[in-house]
């Protein structure tokens, strides 16, 4: 099975203010592009150097969840570990840590 990209994602947004979900591994340029938040509405028949697009009207809440997609599945698999080993004080630290990626992705 092949693995996702390693996070984290992080959203980014192209010059027209459209956002998109990056992996950001530290470099200025060069960061793989893990999706974009927006559709090509290109009039059909249509003669043009670029599509036209459009960003869909939730793509900043869908880019906060898409972004923490990395930061998720390390939470599920601690919760996993966690909870075979019945460490009440690793637990709570655990559901801190949720309560923040939770945050994060409503954008609170």
């Amino acid at each position: 099975m092949v693995e996702h990209t390693p996070g984290p994602w992080i959203v980014g947004y192209a010059a027209s203010g459209k956002p998109y979900i990056v992996a950001d591994h530290g470099k200025r340029w060069n960061n793989p592009t893990i999706c974009h938040l927006y559709e090509d509405v290109t009039p059909e028949g249509s003669v043009t150097i670029e599509p036209w697009l459009e960003a869909f009207d939730n793509a900043e809440a869908n880019a906060r969840v898409v972004a923490a997609a990395p930061e998720m599945l390390a939470i599920l698999e601690k919760y996993v570990t966690v909870l075979e080993s019945d460490d009440k004080e690793a637990l709570t630290k655990l559901l801190q840590e949720t309560r923040d990626v939770i945050e994060d992705i409503k954008g609170s």
